[in-house]
């Protein structure tokens, strides 16, 4: 099965369910049991609020994936 992917644009802002939507299920990975969960929580990838949406910044992002 070949599963498209997105690229992370460092420029812009992304929902934390978004980053992890699936082709048959949009936002529904349990957010608070990934390990971005863990470095957010540990205050090593940065967030930011609107409203109730939590923002992840794709450049933070990326750096967490290469490390």
């Amino acid at each position: 099965m070949d599963i498209p992917t997105r690229r992370i644009e460092p420029g812009a802002f992304y929902r934390l369910s978004e980053v992890y939507r699936t082709p048959g299920a949009p936002g529904l990975l349990p957010f608070g049991k990934t390990w971005v969960a863990e470095r957010v929580s540990s205050g090593q990838l940065p967030v930011r609020k609107v409203g109730r949406a939590t923002l992840v910044r794709g450049e933070d992002l990326l750096k967490q994936l290469e490390a």
